[in-house]
Order: C-alpha cells, then structure tokens, then sequence
C-alpha cells in the first residue's frame, strides 16, 4: 500500500516521482496536456495579435 506522500498526485494509484510526485503514465499525460495547453495558447494570442492590428487600421477615421 502506498502512503499519500508516495503515491501520484494526479491518479493516487501509481508511484510518484520528482517534486510534484506524478507516476510516469500521469507524467507524460500530464506533459502533453500542458503542450497542448501551450499551443492554444499561442492561437490565442496569434488571433488577438492579428484582431489589435485590425482595430487599429479601422479606427483610424473614427473621431
């Protein structure tokens, strides 16, 4: 049986490792979730990059 300070933080079940104590499956599911997360992010930003410069060039007129 494994005490809550051994046991992964993210399933409870497997061994956890390193500083944040995820087993190895969570720790590669865990890895891709937040690249995942990185590559949303990026079209976010992309789009509001893209929507500032757009605001710009139309509220040139604008009074």
């Amino acid at each position: 049986m494994l005490t809550p300070a051994h046991e992964c933080v993210r399933c409870g079940d497997g061994v956890g490792v390193g500083a944040v104590s995820y087993c190895h499956p969570c720790l590669w599911a865990v890895r891709a979730e937040v690249e995942e997360g990185f590559g949303e992010l990026e079209d976010y930003l992309r789009k509001a990059a893209r929507f500032e410069a757009w605001l710009r060039e139309h509220e040139g007129g604008r009074e």
